[in-house]
């Protein structure tokens, strides 16, 4: 409830904000070749124009400090994905801490200079980069997560197929010319790995406490679990 309350404050006011600078400045000066052709300026110039000097800081340092904790945020989580998820479960489950220490720094300088070059190349605006993110973030992880809550045949496969075809139909539906005007990427991407999702758990449905018996687990199984 905290978490929903809060975002529908911060987008209604993210809404409020365009709202009054279309009223204000007017369709003219946000459209092609106006005073706001980007229309990322316009909060910071409301703030200049609507608030004392001091007040127009506070906001704009707040506004750059949530954009510097959302990336430092990210980097920690890429870090800790390739050092515990990638490095200590899949390449080396015997390593050490001062091992996956130096792997998730190498990681996060890695990241980091790959997030620095993107964002030095990319014209798009940050708006656009964001719906990006969001439709592949919400194409891969949405329906698995919602098949893992409500339907107990999702499997570790199932899971993973959703996570791939999700990203990539994403990926590649934002890439190819045209396809962007005629429907947001993350409707595509969501539905493709809803039904991947779908399909190779039917194909390879989930191990009961019997299937890892037959697998000759050494782990005991209850049976009455």
């Amino acid at each position: 409830m905290i978490a929903i309350t809060w975002a529908v404050i911060a987008f209604a006011g993210a809404v409020m904000i365009g709202l009054t600078g279309l009223a204000f400045y007017g369709p003219a000066a946000l459209g092609e070749g106006g005073q706001f052709a980007d229309k990322e300026h316009l909060m910071p110039l409301m703030a200049r124009q609507f608030m004392p000097e001091w007040l127009a800081v506070i906001m704009i340092c707040g506004a750059i400090a949530a954009m510097m904790s959302t990336a430092d945020s990210q980097l920690l989580s890429s870090a800790s994905a390739v050092g515990e998820d990638i490095y200590r479960r899949l390449l080396k489950p015997d390593a050490s801490q001062r091992q996956l220490l130096a792997v998730s720094r190498w990681a996060t300088l890695a990241v980091g200079v790959i997030a620095f070059v993107l964002a030095w190349q990319v014209d798009a605006f940050v708006y656009t980069l964001v719906l990006y993110a969001w439709a592949g973030l919400g194409a891969a992880f949405g329906p698995p997560l919602l098949l893992s809550l409500w339907w107990g045949g999702t499997s570790r496969d199932g899971v993973l197929a959703g996570f791939i075809t999700g990203t990539v139909v994403v990926i590649a539906w934002y890439n190819i010319p045209g396809l962007t005007e005629l429907v947001y990427e993350m409707i595509p991407g969501f539905f493709a790995s809803l039904a991947a999702t779908l399909l190779v758990s039917k194909m390879k449905p989930p191990r009961t406490a019997g299937n890892f018996a037959d697998d000759g687990a050494t782990m005991p199984i209850r049976r009455d679990a």
